[in-house]
Protein backbone atom coordinates (compact mmCIF):
# COMPACT_ATOMS: atom_id res chain seq x y z
CA UNK A 1 0.00 0.00 0.00
CA UNK A 2 1.42 3.42 -0.98
CA UNK A 3 2.09 6.09 1.63
CA UNK A 4 -0.81 8.27 0.43
CA UNK A 5 -3.18 5.29 0.55
CA UNK A 6 -2.10 4.48 4.07
CA UNK A 7 -2.66 8.07 5.10
CA UNK A 8 -6.16 7.88 3.69
CA UNK A 9 -6.81 4.63 5.56
CA UNK A 10 -5.75 6.21 8.86
CA UNK A 11 -6.82 9.79 8.07
CA UNK A 12 -7.93 10.46 11.64
CA UNK A 13 -4.32 9.94 12.80
CA UNK A 14 -2.76 12.39 10.35
CA UNK A 15 -2.96 16.18 10.51
CA UNK A 16 -1.19 18.97 12.39
CA UNK A 17 -1.69 18.31 16.09
CA UNK A 18 -2.15 21.25 18.42
CA UNK A 19 1.18 20.92 20.20
CA UNK A 20 3.89 23.21 21.44
CA UNK A 21 6.56 23.03 18.71
CA UNK A 22 10.20 24.09 18.89
CA UNK A 23 10.76 26.51 16.01
CA UNK A 24 14.30 27.78 16.65
CA UNK A 25 17.27 27.64 18.96
CA UNK A 26 17.34 30.66 21.24
CA UNK A 27 20.69 31.62 19.73
CA UNK A 28 19.15 31.71 16.24
CA UNK A 29 17.09 34.80 17.06
CA UNK A 30 19.35 37.78 17.66
CA UNK A 31 18.15 41.11 19.04
CA UNK A 32 16.88 43.39 16.28
CA UNK A 33 17.00 40.78 13.53
CA UNK A 34 14.06 38.70 12.18
CA UNK A 35 14.49 34.97 11.74
CA UNK A 36 12.41 33.02 9.23
CA UNK A 37 11.74 29.30 9.03
CA UNK A 38 9.27 26.77 7.60
CA UNK A 39 6.50 25.62 9.94
CA UNK A 40 3.38 23.48 9.47
CA UNK A 41 3.59 23.68 5.69
CA UNK A 42 3.97 27.47 5.70
CA UNK A 43 6.37 30.17 6.77
CA UNK A 44 6.84 31.99 10.09
CA UNK A 45 8.96 34.89 11.27
CA UNK A 46 10.45 35.13 14.76
CA UNK A 47 11.88 38.24 16.39
CA UNK A 48 12.50 39.68 19.83
CA UNK A 49 10.81 42.70 21.38
CA UNK A 50 12.79 45.36 23.20
CA UNK A 51 12.68 43.32 26.42
CA UNK A 52 13.98 40.21 24.66
CA UNK A 53 10.68 38.30 24.55
CA UNK A 54 10.18 36.16 21.43
CA UNK A 55 7.32 36.86 19.01
CA UNK A 56 6.22 34.26 16.44
CA UNK A 57 4.02 35.41 13.54
CA UNK A 58 2.97 33.99 10.19
CA UNK A 59 5.84 34.88 7.91
CA UNK A 60 4.31 36.10 4.62
CA UNK A 61 3.32 39.75 4.28
CA UNK A 62 -0.41 39.87 3.38
CA UNK A 63 0.12 42.85 1.07
CA UNK A 64 2.39 41.47 -1.69
CA UNK A 65 3.62 38.17 -0.25
CA UNK A 66 7.19 39.00 0.75
CA UNK A 67 8.96 36.89 3.38
CA UNK A 68 8.78 38.96 6.58
CA UNK A 69 12.19 37.64 7.63
CA UNK A 70 13.66 40.01 5.03
CA UNK A 71 12.24 42.97 6.94
CA UNK A 72 13.29 44.99 9.95
CA UNK A 73 12.51 45.04 13.66
CA UNK A 74 11.36 48.54 14.64
CA UNK A 75 10.98 48.77 18.42
CA UNK A 76 8.50 46.04 19.33
CA UNK A 77 7.12 45.78 15.77
CA UNK A 78 8.24 44.21 12.51
CA UNK A 79 8.27 45.99 9.14
CA UNK A 80 8.06 44.40 5.71
CA UNK A 81 11.01 45.18 3.43
CA UNK A 82 8.94 45.61 0.23
CA UNK A 83 6.50 48.43 1.14
CA UNK A 84 7.19 49.09 4.85
CA UNK A 85 3.87 47.76 6.09
CA UNK A 86 4.42 47.47 9.85
CA UNK A 87 2.88 44.89 12.20
CA UNK A 88 2.50 44.73 15.99
CA UNK A 89 3.23 41.73 18.19
CA UNK A 90 -0.41 40.58 17.91
CA UNK A 91 -0.18 40.55 14.10
CA UNK A 92 -2.25 43.67 13.41
CA UNK A 93 -1.00 46.09 10.78
CA UNK A 94 -0.30 49.40 12.54
CA UNK A 95 0.91 51.59 9.69
CA UNK A 96 1.47 51.82 5.94
CA UNK A 97 3.58 54.56 4.33
CA UNK A 98 0.87 55.79 1.94
CA UNK A 99 -1.46 56.69 4.79
CA UNK A 100 -4.32 54.80 3.15
CA UNK A 101 -6.92 52.97 5.21
CA UNK A 102 -5.44 49.68 6.38
CA UNK A 103 -7.44 46.73 4.95
CA UNK A 104 -9.01 44.55 7.62
CA UNK A 105 -7.41 41.44 6.04
CA UNK A 106 -3.97 42.99 6.34
CA UNK A 107 -2.72 41.11 9.39
CA UNK A 108 -0.42 38.29 10.42
CA UNK A 109 -1.32 35.28 12.58
CA UNK A 110 0.16 35.38 16.08
CA UNK A 111 1.30 32.06 17.51
CA UNK A 112 1.49 31.84 21.32
CA UNK A 113 5.21 31.62 22.06
CA UNK A 114 7.61 30.83 24.87
CA UNK A 115 11.34 30.48 25.36
CA UNK A 116 12.38 27.43 27.35
CA UNK A 117 15.19 24.85 27.43
CA UNK A 118 17.29 27.03 25.09
CA UNK A 119 14.58 26.82 22.41
CA UNK A 120 11.83 29.10 21.13
CA UNK A 121 8.44 27.40 20.96
CA UNK A 122 5.19 28.19 19.16
CA UNK A 123 1.79 26.67 19.91
CA UNK A 124 -0.28 25.53 16.94
CA UNK A 125 -3.48 27.36 17.80
CA UNK A 126 -4.86 30.64 19.07
CA UNK A 127 -4.70 29.60 22.75
CA UNK A 128 -2.47 26.89 24.29
CA UNK A 129 -4.39 23.78 25.34
CA UNK A 130 -1.74 22.78 27.88
CA UNK A 131 1.34 24.26 29.53
CA UNK A 132 4.79 23.88 28.06
CA UNK A 133 6.70 21.99 30.79
CA UNK A 134 9.39 23.76 32.79
CA UNK A 135 10.24 20.67 34.85
CA UNK A 136 11.56 17.20 34.15
CA UNK A 137 10.24 15.34 37.17
CA UNK A 138 11.97 16.80 40.24
CA UNK A 139 14.21 19.12 38.21
CA UNK A 140 13.19 22.60 37.13
CA UNK A 141 14.81 24.30 34.17
CA UNK A 142 16.97 26.27 36.61
CA UNK A 143 18.21 23.02 38.21
CA UNK A 144 19.75 21.83 34.94
CA UNK A 145 22.55 22.85 32.60
CA UNK A 146 21.06 22.37 29.12
CA UNK A 147 22.80 21.92 25.78
CA UNK A 148 20.12 22.84 23.22
CA UNK A 149 20.86 21.16 19.88
CA UNK A 150 19.23 20.95 16.49
CA UNK A 151 19.16 17.29 15.43
CA UNK A 152 18.23 15.55 12.18
CA UNK A 153 15.37 15.82 9.69
CA UNK A 154 12.86 12.99 10.22
CA UNK A 155 10.66 12.01 7.29
CA UNK A 156 7.60 11.04 9.27
CA UNK A 157 5.03 12.75 11.47
CA UNK A 158 5.93 13.49 15.12
CA UNK A 159 3.33 11.06 16.46
CA UNK A 160 4.94 8.24 14.44
CA UNK A 161 8.38 9.13 15.80
CA UNK A 162 7.03 9.30 19.36
CA UNK A 163 5.45 5.86 19.05
CA UNK A 164 8.97 4.54 19.75
CA UNK A 165 8.47 5.64 23.37
CA UNK A 166 5.73 3.03 23.86
CA UNK A 167 7.24 0.26 21.75
CA UNK A 168 8.53 -2.18 24.36
CA UNK A 169 9.36 -4.80 21.70
CA UNK A 170 11.60 -2.26 19.93
CA UNK A 171 13.34 -1.28 23.17
CA UNK A 172 13.93 -4.89 24.16
CA UNK A 173 15.07 -6.43 20.90
CA UNK A 174 16.59 -3.52 18.98
CA UNK A 175 18.21 -1.43 21.71
CA UNK A 176 18.88 -4.42 23.98
CA UNK A 177 17.18 -3.10 27.11
CA UNK A 178 16.63 -5.89 29.63
CA UNK A 179 13.39 -5.61 31.63
CA UNK A 180 10.74 -8.14 32.65
CA UNK A 181 7.67 -6.00 33.32
CA UNK A 182 6.24 -3.52 30.85
CA UNK A 183 5.97 0.01 32.28
CA UNK A 184 2.51 1.13 33.36
CA UNK A 185 1.29 4.05 31.24
CA UNK A 186 -2.01 5.84 31.70
CA UNK A 187 -3.54 7.77 28.80
CA UNK A 188 -6.31 9.33 30.92
CA UNK A 189 -4.81 12.82 30.51
CA UNK A 190 -5.54 14.23 27.05
CA UNK A 191 -2.17 15.96 26.69
CA UNK A 192 0.37 14.29 28.99
CA UNK A 193 1.52 10.88 30.19
CA UNK A 194 4.55 9.51 32.01
CA UNK A 195 6.20 6.27 33.05
CA UNK A 196 9.32 4.86 34.72
CA UNK A 197 11.34 2.13 33.02
CA UNK A 198 14.08 0.27 34.91
CA UNK A 199 16.27 -1.94 32.79
CA UNK A 200 19.65 -3.60 32.59
CA UNK A 201 22.17 -2.79 29.90
CA UNK A 202 25.39 -4.77 29.53
CA UNK A 203 28.37 -2.77 30.74
CA UNK A 204 26.24 -0.03 32.32
CA UNK A 205 24.42 -1.75 35.19
CA UNK A 206 20.87 -0.89 36.22
CA UNK A 207 19.36 2.18 34.57
CA UNK A 208 16.07 3.93 35.25
CA UNK A 209 14.53 6.38 32.80
CA UNK A 210 11.79 8.60 34.21
CA UNK A 211 9.92 9.78 31.15
CA UNK A 212 7.44 12.63 30.60
CA UNK A 213 5.53 12.93 27.32
CA UNK A 214 3.63 16.07 26.30
CA UNK A 215 1.40 16.17 23.26
CA UNK A 216 2.40 13.98 20.33
CA UNK A 217 5.86 15.48 19.80
CA UNK A 218 7.71 16.15 23.08
CA UNK A 219 9.61 13.73 25.33
CA UNK A 220 11.59 14.68 28.43
CA UNK A 221 13.38 12.19 30.63
CA UNK A 222 15.78 11.80 33.53
CA UNK A 223 18.30 8.96 33.39
CA UNK A 224 19.49 7.39 36.66
CA UNK A 225 22.35 4.89 36.80
CA UNK A 226 22.44 2.62 39.83
CA UNK A 227 19.94 4.92 41.53
CA UNK A 228 21.90 8.16 41.01
CA UNK A 229 20.80 10.96 38.65
CA UNK A 230 23.12 10.98 35.65
CA UNK A 231 21.64 13.15 32.89
CA UNK A 232 18.46 14.40 31.27
CA UNK A 233 17.29 14.80 27.70
CA UNK A 234 14.63 16.61 25.69
CA UNK A 235 13.56 15.30 22.28
CA UNK A 236 11.00 17.08 20.14
CA UNK A 237 9.89 17.08 16.52
CA UNK A 238 8.46 19.97 14.46
CA UNK A 239 6.76 19.69 11.04
CA UNK A 240 8.29 22.11 8.53
CA UNK A 241 7.28 21.93 4.85
CA UNK A 242 4.85 19.04 5.39
CA UNK A 243 3.41 17.05 8.29
CA UNK A 244 5.88 14.25 7.51
CA UNK A 245 8.99 16.43 7.12
CA UNK A 246 10.16 17.33 10.60
CA UNK A 247 13.09 19.17 12.16
CA UNK A 248 14.04 17.45 15.41
CA UNK A 249 15.83 18.84 18.45
CA UNK A 250 17.72 16.58 20.85
CA UNK A 251 18.85 18.56 23.90
CA UNK A 252 20.86 17.02 26.73
CA UNK A 253 21.09 18.29 30.29
CA UNK A 254 22.83 17.53 33.57
CA UNK A 255 22.01 18.50 37.18
CA UNK A 256 23.51 21.87 38.03
CA UNK A 257 24.24 20.53 41.54
CA UNK A 258 27.04 18.32 40.20
CA UNK A 259 30.65 19.47 40.57
CA UNK A 260 31.40 21.77 37.65
CA UNK A 261 34.19 19.53 36.36
CA UNK A 262 31.71 16.65 36.00
CA UNK A 263 28.98 18.52 34.15
CA UNK A 264 30.70 18.82 30.76
CA UNK A 265 31.76 15.17 30.85
CA UNK A 266 28.24 14.01 31.57
CA UNK A 267 26.77 16.24 28.87
CA UNK A 268 29.29 14.98 26.32
CA UNK A 269 28.54 11.35 27.20
CA UNK A 270 24.78 11.97 27.14
CA UNK A 271 25.03 13.71 23.75
CA UNK A 272 27.02 10.84 22.26
CA UNK A 273 24.50 8.28 23.51
CA UNK A 274 21.56 10.41 22.35
CA UNK A 275 23.12 10.80 18.90
CA UNK A 276 23.74 7.08 18.58
CA UNK A 277 20.23 6.06 19.61
CA UNK A 278 18.66 8.96 17.74
CA UNK A 279 20.43 8.07 14.51
CA UNK A 280 19.38 4.42 14.80
CA UNK A 281 15.79 5.48 15.36
CA UNK A 282 15.89 8.09 12.58
CA UNK A 283 16.81 5.46 9.99
CA UNK A 284 13.99 3.22 11.19
CA UNK A 285 11.39 5.99 11.49
CA UNK A 286 12.18 7.39 8.05
CA UNK A 287 11.50 3.97 6.56
CA UNK A 288 8.36 3.34 8.59
CA UNK A 289 5.04 3.30 6.72
CA UNK A 290 2.48 3.01 9.46
CA UNK A 291 -0.42 0.65 8.92
CA UNK A 292 -2.88 -0.74 11.44
CA UNK A 293 -4.23 -4.26 11.53
CA UNK A 294 -1.24 -6.39 12.47
CA UNK A 295 -0.68 -5.57 16.14
CA UNK A 296 0.14 -8.42 18.52
CA UNK A 297 -0.38 -8.73 22.27
CA UNK A 298 3.06 -7.29 23.00
CA UNK A 299 1.97 -4.09 21.19
CA UNK A 300 -0.86 -3.28 23.62
CA UNK A 301 0.81 -0.05 24.82
CA UNK A 302 1.17 1.05 21.19
CA UNK A 303 -2.52 0.34 20.56
CA UNK A 304 -3.48 2.56 23.51
CA UNK A 305 -1.11 5.25 22.30
CA UNK A 306 -2.62 5.32 18.79
CA UNK A 307 -6.12 5.48 20.29
CA UNK A 308 -4.92 8.49 22.32
CA UNK A 309 -3.45 10.11 19.18
CA UNK A 310 -6.79 9.71 17.39
CA UNK A 311 -8.47 11.94 19.97
CA UNK A 312 -5.77 14.61 19.92
CA UNK A 313 -6.95 18.05 18.70
CA UNK A 314 -5.78 19.06 15.24
CA UNK A 315 -5.71 22.34 13.36
CA UNK A 316 -3.59 24.78 11.42
CA UNK A 317 -5.06 28.27 11.88
CA UNK A 318 -1.89 29.94 10.62
CA UNK A 319 -2.40 28.39 7.18
CA UNK A 320 -5.08 30.97 6.36
CA UNK A 321 -2.40 33.69 6.56
CA UNK A 322 0.09 32.13 4.14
Amino acid sequence: MAMTERRAAEADLWGYHQNWYAVALSEDVAEGKPYGTDFLGGRIVIYRTSDGSPVVLSGICPHMGLDMALGDVIGDEIRCAQHHFTFATDGTCTSIPSGDRIPSACRLFRYPSQERWGLIWAFNGTTPLYDLPNHIRQYSQDDLVVWPRRFAIYNNAPWVTNSQMYDWVHLRYVHGLQFDEDPAVSFDDSFHNSYDLTFGLPGMGTITQRTENYGTNLVLYITEIEGEPDSAAIFTSTPTTDEAVCQTYYCVAAPRSLPSEEIEGRLTKAAQLADQIGEEDRIAVNAMRFREGTFVRADRALVKYFQWVRQFPKGNPGADYQ
